[in-house]
């Protein structure tokens, strides 16, 4: 078992919404007896004084949200170093796949499917860890006054302009893949937009001669997929929602906003400027119902699923295998099914209509939240992860934990 950790920020937080991660975590590790060094990347730094301090006082192992990606030169800090390195991914491993070249780095994402998918890309597993929230909002109940009937945080994607940019950029059997993956993510629960991807551009391209479908870049075609998913899935729930006020904080999608996107804000519709996550927490503990879509993670977890019942509000959510292991349908959370927009919309009236049916399905959620998705249960289960990783010998092909930190004590006798 290792002692030293340095936590690195990332490089760029959205929102805020990965320095809070880093933070959680570091509180978290520390909580458990990690000696831990909080410390954010210098990116110029000539006299390199930053990598001399790591390597004169060195931990046995770095962990950052999104991982270190490498240099200018193509070198990786853990490699150079020869410290392992934790990537916790917050989104799809296909983003970070530089990471793939470190053999020092060890990903985290928080789609279990996606963690046993992109696994053979990388030099080492790949481990499931979903996001989270910290067990401070969950102590004490949320006495805000509700004053958002519903709310939903998503930033605008246009998925309309997407698939329109499709028909130039891509020929007929591209195009239609596309067009039939889309498909089968939003029409299940269970099919992972990557394996939907692979199915249906085999199938569409397989006898195509067109030397421009050789071309395409896979990992765009990920890219344009998710985004499309995404962002079709966010504005029919929203569309969907016909009575009650639906008040959307999130930041525009280049020159669409959500005015666009909903073709005109629906009376019912009250548009806010994007906030910082701190601001969201707040806007959460005032909100009765939180919306949130997720049907790209099919066995997995999103902090806003978390964040939400922690703040007091019921949460309405994609279905997926992962949190049906833990919360049960209008009994401690409440799913919905991409489509059936009618039984959303009855859903929220219902509940928005009694309120102490409401607040039992919180109250339950929250029980759940505080006993199993806390950041203290993220921390606990990587180091038990990362021990039976050293213990079987897959945690880098020529180093483990305890060879490393053998290593290193040598060097400073």
């Amino acid at each position: 078992m290792f002692h030293r950790m340095d936590i690195f920020y990332a490089a760029r937080s959205q929102y805020g919404v990965l320095d809070h991660f880093t933070e959680q975590i570091f509180v978290a590790l520390e909580r458990l007896g990690i000696n831990c060094r909080l410390l954010e990347v210098v990116k110029e730094d000539p006299s390199n004084q930053f990598i001399t301090k790591l390597i004169e006082d060195p931990p046995e192992c770095t962990l950052s949200f999104n991982g270190l990606l490498p240099n200018a030169s193509g070198d990786f800090l853990a490699d150079y170093l020869e410290i392992p390195h934790i990537a916790c991914i917050v989104d799809s491993p296909h983003y970070f796949l530089k990471l793939t070249e470190s053999s020092h780095t060890i990903v985290t994402c928080p789609d279990r499917f996606a963690s046993q998918f992109f696994t053979p890309l990388f030099q080492n597993p790949v481990l499931f860890m979903p996001h989270a929230i910290e067990k401070e909002l969950l102590l004490d109940p949320p006495e805000e006054e509700k004053i958002y009937p519903v709310v939903m945080l998503a930033s605008c994607i246009d998925y309309k302009l997407r698939k329109e940019q499709w028909r130039s950029r891509y020929n007929l059997s591209v195009y239609r893949a596309l067009k039939e993956a889309a498909s089968i993510v939003l029409g299940d629960q269970v099919t992972p937009f990557v394996q939907a991807m692979a199915t249906t551009f085999e199938i569409h391209t397989r006898m195509d001669n067109d030397p421009r479908t050789k071309e395409v870049n896979s990992i765009r075609l990920l890219d344009e997929l998710e985004k499309y998913v995404r962002g079709k899935d966010r504005t029919l729930l929203i569309k969907g929602i016909k009575d009650a006020p639906v008040h959307i904080f999130g930041a525009k999608e280049g020159d669409s906003d959500w005015e666009k996107c909903l073709e005109g804000a629906p009376p019912n519709v009250i548009l806010n400027p994007a906030i910082s996550f701190f601001e969201a927490k707040e806007v959460m503990k005032r909100a009765k119902i939180v919306l949130n879509s997720c049907p790209t993670i099919k066995n997995g977890a999103h902090e806003r699923i978390f964040a939400g019942i922690a703040a007091g509000a019921l949460v309405i959510t994609s279905e997926n295998a992962y949190l049906k292991e833990f919360f049960k349908d209008n009994e401690s959370i409440v799913f919905y099914q991409h489509g059936r927009w009618d039984e959303v919309n009855d859903k929220v009236n219902y509940y928005l209509a009694h309120e102490a049916e409401r607040r039992a399905i919180v109250e339950k959620g929250r029980e759940i939240v505080l006993k199993h998705h806390t950041w203290d249960h993220r921390a606990k289960q990587l180091l038990e992860n990362l021990v039976k990783l050293d213990k079987d010998e897959l945690f880098l092909p020529a180093i483990t934990f305890s060879r490393l930190v053998a290593s290193k004590k040598k060097q400073n006798s």
